[in-house]
């Protein structure tokens, strides 16, 4: 337990990704894979009339970032590939339409927000990275901020898909996470309903 704190401590400080987190962000990605209808051909495509290149995955990861950290709702979308999915903890988005109307309602509900990263992990296709998130919002419910781990998979210099989970070894986060499901009560572990 106490080699557990203290690597999330050394994560955080040095804004490395955990091995951890690294795993359970691939294991998100996955999900979100049998959430996109058409993803597995798509991918064999772009496989095959390009290369995979970490230098592409790591200029659409670090766009992202900017974008996110500016709020920039069309800089974000216009890093999705058509028929890409976001698939994060209050649901599966399939379209730009609902991923644009999620992004608005989280920038609307979060007045102050600021976004920090971790460096990223990239590995073939994917990147992952972790996302400090502090708002007026958050703080209200008692934490200073809150710890998302984000995977995307890129194929063409495109998002195929963005997976976003809460970071829940990281304190602050699980405490923001088991007070979120007490209001809306559902029970501690159980899936919230979107």
């Amino acid at each position: 337990m106490v080699d557990e704190q203290w690597s999330a401590a050394m994560a955080m400080s040095t804004g490395k990704v955990s091995r951890r987190a690294v795993v359970r962000g691939v294991v998100g990605a996955g999900t979100a894979v049998f959430a996109s209808a058409g993803w597995a051909a798509e991918r064999a495509r772009a496989q095959e009339s390009t290369p995979m290149m970490g230098g592409d995955v790591a200029a659409v990861d670090a766009a992202f970032k900017e974008a996110l950290a500016a709020g920039d709702a069309d800089a974000i979308e216009a890093l999705f590939a058509p028929d890409a999915v976001e698939v994060n903890p209050f649901g599966v988005f399939p379209t730009p339409a609902a991923r644009r109307a999620f992004f608005e309602q989280f920038m609307g509900t979060n007045p102050g927000l600021k976004a920090t990263f971790s460096d990223t992990e990239v590995v073939a296709d994917t990147a992952v990275h972790r996302v400090m998130f502090a708002s007026d919002s958050i703080r209200k419910a008692g934490v200073e901020r809150i710890v998302i781990i984000h995977t995307l998979v890129v194929a063409q210099g495109k998002i195929l898909t963005l997976t976003a989970v809460l970071d829940l070894d990281d304190p602050d986060t699980a405490r923001f996470a088991a007070a979120s499901q007490a209001a809306a009560g559902t029970p501690t572990g159980a899936t919230p309903t979107p």
